[in-house]
């Protein structure tokens, strides 16, 4: 919950990585899967995409950039803590 809180706060910095790539394909919609690790720290480490159905790397690569600098205080107790989060885009009509 405390990673689905974070993606919520942060969602206008990834939804800005959608709206910069719409404006180069406007029917560019999809899934970009991301698979990241918190460190103890409260650092995101080994992010990578693991599903992208968008056809755009620029996307993919945004996305992971925007969620590598995320931070999150406090970090995991005991550990770092693997996730995978799906972001599902479609443009607005």
């Amino acid at each position: 919950s405390l990673v689905s809180g974070m993606i919520r706060q942060r969602k206008s910095a990834i939804q800005r990585c959608y709206e910069n790539e719409l404006r180069n394909n406007p029917s560019l919609s999809g899934k970009v899967t991301v698979q990241f690790s918190i460190e103890t720290s409260g650092t995101v480490s080994g992010v990578s995409v693991t599903e992208n159905t968008t056809g755009s790397s620029a996307l993919g690569s945004c996305v992971t950039a925007t969620i590598g600098r995320f931070r999150f205080n406090p970090g995991p107790e005991g550990g770092s803590v693997r996730f995978s989060y799906p972001f599902v885009f479609q443009p607005q009509n």
